[in-house]
């Protein structure tokens, strides 16, 4: 869906895109991703850089721990971001291995 042109921190429990174009809300405010994990973990979405310095938002989605799973993240804003953040297992307490994929937006 976007083009990063940017990523930080790709081994740390967190994945930063710094977008070259900004994700309209408005346009769809449901994000899907596929993500991996063999432990039970919630997966949090936060988008920031708000054009026009709107707040920051963030929503949890929880992982059972199965292997692949689509994860749905379901916004009420209608606003631009530049940056979207995701962050696996937010307090760093399960040991494992995570992957993320074919983030979309609807």
């Amino acid at each position: 869906m976007w083009e990063p042109s940017q990523i930080l921190e790709p081994n740390m429990r967190e994945l930063l895109l710094n977008l070259e174009n900004s994700v309209d809300l408005a346009a769809g405010s449901t994000i899907t991703a596929d993500v991996y994990s063999n432990s039970a973990i919630p997966v949090l979405l936060k988008f920031e850089a708000g054009v026009g310095g709107v707040a920051d938002i963030e929503l949890t989605a929880n992982h059972t721990g199965t292997g692949w799973e689509e994860l749905t993240w379901s916004f009420s804003s209608t606003d631009q971001y530049g940056r979207i953040v995701f962050f696996m297992d937010g307090p760093g307490t399960t040991a494992g291995t995570f992957y993320l994929d074919n983030i979309d937006q609807n």
